[in-house]
């Protein structure tokens, strides 16, 4: 399965896009502030070609600095048509990136005591209708507010006529919340058009107009605005879509309906202003800034890695926020790293492109980072593995933002080390494996004291203060351990670390022999491979072969040669693809996923037998993987008359309340709940189905009555089944 796919043929205008880059660079770059760069630049521009080779982009622009160094180009076109550069000044729509924008505004109004962030939205916007519990404007902002994103989205999506802020607010008002407030983390832009309508209750004034004047103004965000379809606006680009692999041009969408969740226009070059002025306290102090990139947490103390506008933890061992964004004629993406003076900007005009992949290789060249996990023996050491990892990355990144541990508590450190030396033991994942990878996990959230995060930060301090902050800047760079290695080094020398604070003997010595290890397939020519674009991988599965043979962990390229397979394959270089899957399934052989990639390319070659083979082995690693299991229902699919699939339409309702549609759509059975798209369901027989919810595959069987019509309905998803009786 390849989670973003290359498209099988490459348009006309794309080539045309391709062969005339060098010129568009030239054209239409802004003059880099010196030369510093120059390397990064070259292989980040290189990058960026082929990524839009690769995923048919027709044009894009970054703007991104380094302390004092910025830089900021466009590249391919913004109007294919008419052969328009893309340009650093191009505007956008900024979708969701908009959000940290009217968090923005909120806070602003918080700062002058104009509006209450414990305080029931209600109060601000009387129009949206009391629910069931109270709905607080903190909540709202992390995403916690219990408020629905798009119910059905081929309709809420694609709204033509221009939206007021009230009719912005009627689509959803009604509607009840779908988790009391504070529970659960559920992405809602609708949550961010109620708070633009609280911002406008708050403040008096209409929302475009405050958030002009009291956030882009001060920043100086002249290129930014309300997105208008009909106003004139300087350097707008078209907007496309993929269609059966083709570049289209987007369909016609109004996205005043969007409002504060995501109805702006800017530029890259205006959300470098923007990230800039925030940090620098033009709009309200930092230490309020602080607070919206605070993680959110649940009830059940959770942490959402949601903020107040912005997602926010760690990357690589720092402390970054970001934001992506994505709906019609756009994709876009923010990554900040605050405490490093660094930032990038990445706005596309193409639907669902992964530019955020050009911003993390951005990131990469000029922070310097370790991104990818690492392949180990067996199940047990790959969690013991990603448990150093989480502490290497949670720890430095904590100590990234703040300087300093979360405690040095003596008691509370003791307590921490306690935990951690348990959860990644051994014994306790060969006692009860799912239960000891539960408390791994915990070990970075609230619910368990945050002793993961503890460990690191303190460990990170100890390491800064003996070796200086340029020792933990080459932590972010080797990954987890050298940074395990040294620490243990450290307490072997330092006497007056207390034994409490220190690694179990299993750890110590597991740790010491993977950082020797680690050193000899982490090399140079190793990170040049991890920089390069997944289109550009040629040759590389053989020598990733060659060069670790025999070692017990080395860095993981699986999602990299899945991609480069795929791309082979949109090539008509089948065969090509399949060697590259192979290899990378000896070299990876847990992961699942290369497995199911198998199957699917054994498929479309005609050998169905060897496709069941690799299916039925992603699914021995995985027990859970969707795609594998519907793959396979597909394989042993029976076919339906038009009269067993007529007897089977209709509404349901189960037990929960939950109400269900069955539908037929030309050939095909499709289930819909209400807050849900359609979804095929594969028969299996006239009366057993499978279909994909998200990352579940449901069994759905029916139960006919007399005349030979479903009467009630079974749904079963992991180890929960629901029943369900017809009621039309």
């Amino acid at each position: 399965m390849l989670y973003y796919r290359p498209c099988a043929k490459r348009a006309t205008l794309l080539a045309l896009v391709i062969a005339v880059l060098s010129w568009v660079i030239i054209a239409a770059s802004a003059v880099a502030a010196d030369d510093s760069h120059s390397e990064q630049l070259i292989l980040l521009e290189k990058f960026i070609a082929g990524h839009m080779e690769a995923n048919k982009i027709p044009g894009l622009s970054i703007a991104l600095f380094k302390g004092e160094f910025s830089w900021t180009r466009g590249f391919g076109f913004s109007d294919l048509e008419n052969k328009v550069p893309a340009k650093p000044e191009t505007a956008y729509r900024l979708a969701s990136v908009s959000k940290s924008m009217t968090a923005l505004a909120v806070m602003k109004l918080w700062r002058e005591g104009k509006l209450d962030l414990d305080g029931e939205v209600q109060a601000y916007v009387p129009y949206f209708s009391k629910k069931k519990w109270p709905v607080k404007v903190r909540q709202v902002l992390g995403h916690i507010g219990g408020i629905s994103h798009y119910k059905d989205y081929s309709v809420e999506g694609f709204f033509t006529e221009h939206f007021d802020t009230k009719r912005a607010i009627e689509v959803f008002a009604d509607w009840e919340l779908i988790a009391e407030p504070g529970t659960e983390y559920n992405y809602s832009s609708y949550g961010f058009n109620l708070l633009a309508a609280a911002v406008e209750g708050a403040s008096g004034q209409p929302f475009g107009e405050y958030i002009r004047e009291q956030v882009w103004e001060p920043l100086g965000m002249s290129d930014t605005r309300m997105d208008d379809p009909y106003d004139l606006i300087p350097n707008r680009t078209r907007g496309y879509r993929r269609v059966n692999g083709e570049v289209k041009n987007s369909r016609f969408v109004d996205i005043s309906s969007r409002l504060g969740g995501g109805g702006f226009r800017s530029t890259a070059s205006d959300l470098i202003k923007y990230v800039k002025g925030l940090y620098a306290g033009k709009v309200i102090p930092r230490e309020a800034v602080q607070m919206m990139w605070d993680s959110m947490a649940t009830t059940d103390g959770r942490f959402t890695n949601y903020g107040m506008g912005w997602g926010t933890g760690s990357w690589s061992g720092y402390w970054v926020i970001s934001h992506s964004g994505g709906q019609a004629e756009t994709s876009t993406y923010l990554f900040f790293i605050p405490w490093e003076d660094f930032a990038v900007a990445i706005c596309s005009n193409l639907e669902g492109a992964p530019v955020n992949e050009i911003a993390r290789e951005a990131a990469g060249l000029f922070m310097g980072s370790c991104p990818l996990s690492a392949e180990t023996p067996d199940k047990v050491t790959a969690e013991q593995c990603d448990g150093l990892n989480d502490t290497w990355n949670a720890g430095l990144g904590w100590f990234d933002r703040y300087g300093e541990p979360v405690t040095t508590e003596e008691e509370e450190l003791a307590n921490a080390f306690d935990y951690f030396n348990k959860a990644v033991g051994r014994d306790s994942f060969e006692k009860d494996f799912e239960a000891a990878k539960r408390k791994k996990d915990d070990g970075l959230h609230p619910v368990a004291g945050m002793p993961t995060i503890k460990v690191g930060s303190y460990m990170a301090a100890r390491l800064g203060g003996k070796y200086g902050a340029g020792r933990l800047k080459y932590y972010r760079e080797a990954g987890a351990l050298p940074f395990f290695r040294d620490y243990i080094m450290l307490c072997q020398e330092d006497e007056t670390i207390p034994w409490q604070y220190r690694l179990s003997k299993e750890m110590e010595l597991l740790s010491t022999e993977w950082a020797s290890v680690w050193e000899r397939t982490w090399t140079d020519e190793v990170r040049g491979i991890a920089m390069r674009h997944q289109s550009d991988l040629g040759g590389v599965a053989q020598r990733l072969k060659e060069l670790f043979p025999g070692e017990k962990i080395y860095p993981r390229f699986s999602n990299q040669l899945n991609y480069y397979a795929y791309y082979l394959k949109s090539q008509e270089k089948l065969g090509e693809g399949l060697s590259v899957l192979h290899i990378a399934a000896g070299l990876y052989p847990s992961d699942a996923n290369l497995f199911d990639s198998l199957g699917e390319f054994y498929l479309e070659k005609g050998e169905q037998a060897r496709a069941v083979e690799h299916y039925e082995k992603a699914l021995e690693i995985d027990p859970g993987l969707a795609s594998s299991k519907m793959a396979l229902a597909r394989i042993s699919a029976v076919e339906l008359s038009s009269e067993a699939m007529d007897a089977l339409v209709g509404e349901y309702e189960l037990a929960a309340g939950m109400k269900l549609t069955i539908l037929k759509r030309e050939n095909k059975l499709m289930i819909k709940s209400a807050d849900e798209e359609e979804a095929e369901m594969v028969p299996q027989s006239d009366t057993v189905f499978y279909a994909r919810d998200d990352e579940d595959v449901l069994l759905i069987t029916f139960i006919k009555d007399e005349a030979g019509k479903a009467a009630e309905i079974k749904i079963k998803t992991g180890d929960r089944e629901l029943p369900g009786k017809r009621i039309e």
